[in-house]
């Protein structure tokens, strides 16, 4: 399918959507297609907060769910090439004392590497308390965990001195459901987890992910030239 046609088909499904609503006030997306460099196609349907009547625009602030993970792991490569930290440093070099001496296992053998490429064997259910127990030996096999993400999040605060308390998020984008017996939405979170932050906390217009995207193209090949391993993370998927 060519880039023009690919472009008419989705207009047509946004359009279809967006004559079913009608006048209807509900929640809906923002779209924006790119191809290499250029935007080629965008469109924003519906409303990021009904309450307040705000329609979603390119400045719609939406949460990234696990999108997060990547500005997590470009931090931590950033803190590595300002000597802050080292990918094979143990987490006990990192976190409380207190969470050491509760699990001195995982604070001794788990590596920052390890947590960026999901090979701690930690748990991935970040509602239960963490146990001071792994699946498997850290760094031997592949297994998917946001508890890890929370982890390098805690990592990167106690690595800088940065204040975001003062900031606010404007023009977010609420999450709703829709009751089947009347049509209507209510507010309702995505996940019960949403209150961690490094698993998939970020919140970020669809404008600036575009510039993140355009950034990532230069990111690899100048900044920081991890290509040539990627190899060895990608391992963990075959296993």
């Amino acid at each position: 399918m060519s880039d023009e046609n690919f472009v008419s088909l989705l207009d047509d499904l946004l359009s279809n959507d967006y004559r079913l609503m009608g006048d209807a006030i509900q929640p809906r997306v923002a779209v924006l297609v790119a191809i290499d460099d250029r935007i080629v196609y965008q469109r924003y349907i519906g409303f990021g907060n009904i309450l307040k009547l705000e329609a979603i625009a390119c400045n719609t602030i939406f949460r990234l769910a696990s999108l997060s993970k990547q500005f997590i792991v470009y931090g931590i490569i950033l803190l590595e090439s300002q000597g802050k930290l080292n990918r094979q440093d143990t987490l006990k070099s990192f976190l409380s004392l207190e969470f050491i001496q509760r699990c001195p296992k995982i604070s001794n053998t788990v590596r920052i590497q390890h947590l960026l490429d999901h090979s701690s064997g930690l748990d991935d259910d970040v509602l239960v308390t963490l146990k001071d127990e792994t699946y498997f030996q850290p760094g031997s096999q592949f297994r998917y965990s946001n508890t890890g993400y929370i982890l390098l999040e805690l990592i990167i605060e106690t690595s800088i001195v940065f204040d975001l308390n003062h900031l606010q998020i404007v023009n977010r984008a609420f999450g709703y459901s829709e009751k089947e017996d009347d049509k209507h939405y209510f507010l309702y979170d995505q996940s019960p987890t949403s209150a961690t932050r490094g698993d998939g906390g970020i919140y970020m217009s669809i404008n600036d992910y575009f510039q993140w995207y355009r950034h990532c193209q230069t990111m690899i090949s100048t900044v920081f030239p991890i290509q040539n391993e990627l190899s060895s993370s990608a391992k963990y998927y075959s296993l």
